[in-house]
């Protein structure tokens, strides 16, 4: 059995498709990491994260750590099954990576952090975050967000603004030369089931 990730903006369409493939008969492990920690932590929305620094820093250190934990292990448990079943899950650390990224640049723009400091912070966070891409998935969907899709205002998601920023964070994040070899689908098709027909295609050749 294999893991692989669904990454992309929020808004995009990740639970639409994901419901679909699950009625067609596919697994997926419903752990929603950002929110677990969220709750952790107390907040009733995501934009506590921005009220400083060292509090976006401390969530984003939380998100790693538990996604980390819960999809290592799910791997690694998934390989000692023996099967050749693939289990879904949403967001990966491409995404990980893409939001620590855009939400550290813009309190260098705020000038609440120095470039040193948030370089400081995101070489270590990133490649930790490379490295456990490689290590817990099989391969990874790339969902970009696509403009005939409906935004829904949800105080758990990013700004609207964000969205194709953070997109492109992770698009570029796949595109490096460590990931050159990771099997990858950036989804194309506009309606749920010819994304649901893509995307089984893909899964079908992992």
């Amino acid at each position: 059995m294999k893991l692989v990730g669904l990454s992309g903006a929020q808004g995009a369409g990740k639970s639409t498709l994901l419901k679909a493939l699950m009625e067609k008969g596919w697994k997926l492990d419903q752990f929603r990491v950002s929110r677990a920690v969220q709750a952790q932590l107390g907040w009733e929305k995501l934009d506590n994260v921005m009220e400083s620094p060292a509090t976006m820093m401390q969530f984003q250190e939380a998100v790693y750590e538990q996604k980390y934990k819960n999809d290592f292990l799910l791997s690694d448990a998934l390989e000692l099954d023996g099967s050749e079943n693939i289990m879904l899950t949403e967001r990966t650390f491409a995404d990980i990576s893409a939001y620590t990224t855009q939400w550290t640049w813009r309190f260098v723009d705020q000038g609440r952090m120095t470039e040193r400091e948030a370089f400081d912070f995101l070489t270590p966070f990133n490649k930790k975050c490379m490295v456990a891409q490689e290590q817990c998935y099989a391969g990874t969907i790339m969902l970009p967000f696509m403009e005939h899709v409906a935004w829904e205002d949800d105080p758990n998601r990013a700004a609207r603004a964000d969205v194709e920023a953070i997109y492109q964070h992770i698009r570029r994040y796949m595109e490096m030369p460590v990931f050159i070899t990771h099997p990858k689908l950036v989804i194309t098709a506009k309606s749920v089931d010819d994304r649901v027909e893509q995307t089984e295609r893909f899964l079908e050749s992992i």
